[in-house]
């Protein structure tokens, strides 16, 4: 049987149970050899851990109150940095700022610079666009390789418009992300599996 070894950061991610009928169905349906049902269980239980890990995320940061959270906090650093640098001698005194404490002054106002651009860098690294048409290209990739290195094949038929792709998918339905079952048609999937396809050849 093959032996797999799944890389660290996904083995931190949390494990996600699929029941043992559920992976020999879905084993029968790609043609596995009996031999490496267990193999091709892995690999199918990594990517839905990393598809669940990717809604996880997604859900986190489409939360609007981060969002408004953190134009908040970037918008305050930047006020109170620009306060403390424009200060007078008199405020600096009134306030009992004035040396020997006007390095750590100083400071303060180096920490909320500090702060307002870790917040601008947090909110441009905030999705903007829905990440799942990369996921599920990257998903259905996988999952094809994995039948293969299991000695299975999972495929489409253009003629019908169905395949062994499409029994597996909908075999796995229950355990995937909403965001990325939502449009798993024929049509969808054809798509994503060519861009995948032409993105690698551009890699």
């Amino acid at each position: 049987m093959t032996k797999y070894k799944a890389p660290p950061i996904w083995t931190a991610q949390p494990y996600v149970k699929i029941p043992v009928d559920v992976h020999v169905r879905l084993a029968k349906i790609a043609s596995v050899p009996p031999e490496e049902y267990a193999a091709f269980a892995v690999y199918v239980e990594m990517l839905i851990v990393i598809a669940q890990g990717t809604a996880a995320r997604q859900n986190a940061f489409s939360a609007s109150d981060v969002r408004a959270a953190i134009k908040r906090i970037a918008k305050a650093a930047t006020t109170i940095a620009a306060a403390l640098e424009q200060a007078p001698v008199g405020a600096k005194e009134m306030l009992h700022l004035t040396s020997p404490t006007q390095h750590s002054l100083d400071q303060i106002r180096e920490i909320t610079e500090h702060l307002a651009r870790s917040a601008e860098r947090a909110l441009a690294q905030i999705p903007t666009h829905s990440p799942w048409s990369t996921v599920r290209q990257l998903f259905l990739t996988e999952l094809r390789t994995s039948a293969e290195r299991a000695g299975g094949k999972l495929g489409l038929s253009s003629r019908s418009e169905s395949g062994t792709l499409l029994d597996a998918l909908d075999v796995l339905r229950p355990y995937l992300p909403a965001g990325l079952v939502r449009h798993l048609s024929y049509g969808t999937i054809k798509g994503d599996l060519a861009k995948a396809k032409k993105s690698r050849k551009i890699d």
